[in-house]
């Protein structure tokens, strides 16, 4: 079976395409992090250790947060665990006055 033919099957497209964006803040939380303390003057180590310890979280939380949806829906676990994700981000900088030159 060929890819476009799997792709014409009733809701296959939607939910492929719900699972990549869905997906893009996680993948692009490290890069912000690491962009936004260099832009900010952290040393390059702090910054390692920052989004190295983003990405055990991440690892370690994974996991649990998938047993939680499988036991209790995801529709239960869904708010809580956005507020706890919001909660854990640091609020962004403001970015300086100047020109960004």
């Amino acid at each position: 079976m060929g890819t476009w033919t799997l792709l014409r099957f009733p809701y296959v497209l939607r939910l492929l395409l719900g699972t990549l964006v869905g997906r893009l803040p996680t993948g692009m939380a490290a890069l912000a992090i690491s962009l936004v303390l260099r832009e900010a003057g952290a040393a390059y180590g702090f910054v390692g250790f920052a989004a190295g310890t983003y990405a055990v979280a991440s690892a370690a939380g994974g996991p649990v947060l998938g047993r939680l949806v499988d036991r209790l829906g995801q529709t239960r676990v869904l708010l809580p665990s956005a507020v706890l994700a919001g909660r854990g981000s640091p609020p962004s900088p403001p970015r300086p006055a100047g020109p960004p030159w």
